[in-house]
């Protein structure tokens, strides 16, 4: 099994690299008001944010 670190490293690393600009810039765009509209000192659960990310791209990749 590869070690968590690694696979979020390869990951990454192609998400970076492969994923269209403007899909990109989107979810930024989605998920940053997330980070900045939030009046309690606790961020937003990193599960709801991976969830809303991936259906985002699923949509958009598949557009």
């Amino acid at each position: 099994m590869i070690p968590v670190e690694v696979e979020n490293r390869i990951a990454c690393h192609y998400f970076y690299r492969y994923l269209p600009e403007d899909i990109y810039l989107d979810l930024i765009s989605l998920l940053i008001p997330y980070y900045l509209n939030n009046e309690s000192e606790e961020e937003p659960s990193p599960d709801q944010m991976v969830k809303l990310a991936i259906k985002f791209l699923d949509k958009a990749l598949d557009n």
